[in-house]
């Protein structure tokens, strides 16, 4: 059988159909802090204050692996990408360039609405300079948004792409167990860092939302009790 070979053109296409399957979306935003805590007590900590702005950065890949799955939710693995970076009033979080957690939720139950659907994202991060932690755990950020009238996904399946105009609320968050700041030399428990990202929904799902905080209810733990360690487990087969 003669087996002609590809032309150029072919070669072309056959690797555009083929980085059409899979691609890392990035998604920009902006906000303000509007919690910091340590041991669940409001607090000031390593120069991050209530008010201050951040900005930064979370994303996701299209073809990340599905880990766990229920009616509502599900739970995917990202590999090899930096899924969230941040700056907090000039102090950097980044993520470690590991892996990831992408949770999803479609027409799940809120204390706003029966079919909220919500998109969040979750990475061990590294810690700005002089900053330590003692925790074996180590330390998270996460970034969610969350929409009330449950329009924006349709199933369960890792979008295509994303944009926060979809969404009714968004916010950061961030986890810092036993945490030694620069300037201290007492360890924290644990920190806790929340921030609203900047969102204009419409009217009505404004009303509906009320002051809901998001992160604190569905990112450090997930809808079946993930904690870090579970995860690690999930993802390194061990």
């Amino acid at each position: 059988m003669l087996v002609r070979p590809m032309t150029p053109l072919a070669l072309v296409l056959a690797f555009v159909v083929s980085d059409a399957r899979a691609a890392q979306i990035t998604v920009n935003f902006t906000g303000s802090i509007t919690s910091v805590t340590v041991d669940g007590v409001a607090s000031g900590l390593g120069g991050i204050d209530v008010g201050d702005p951040f900005s930064g950065f979370f994303s996701y890949d299209t073809d990340a692996v599905l880990l766990y799955s229920e009616p509502q939710s599900a739970l995917y693995r990202m590999s090899d990408i930096v899924a969230i970076s941040m700056t907090i009033d000039g102090v950097p979080f980044q993520g470690k360039d590991t892996f990831a957690a992408l949770n999803i939720l479609n027409d799940a139950v809120s204390s706003e609405s029966d079919n909220s659907d919500l998109f969040a994202v979750q990475q061990e991060i590294n810690l700005p300079s002089g900053w330590s932690t003692t925790s074996p755990l180590g330390t998270t950020a996460a970034a969610a948004l969350l929409d009330v009238e449950g329009a924006v996904f349709n199933d369960l399946s890792v979008p295509n792409s994303i944009a926060l105009r979809d969404f009714d609320l968004g916010e950061i968050g961030l986890r810092l167990p036993d945490l030694t700041v620069p300037g201290s030399d007492v360890e924290f428990g644990l920190v806790s860092i929340k921030g609203s990202i900047n969102i204009v929904p419409e009217p009505s799902s404004l009303a509906m939302c009320g002051s809901l905080l998001i992160v604190g209810a569905m990112v450090f733990v997930f809808r079946k009790n993930y904690s870090e360690r579970t995860l690690r487990r999930q993802v390194s087969g061990h």
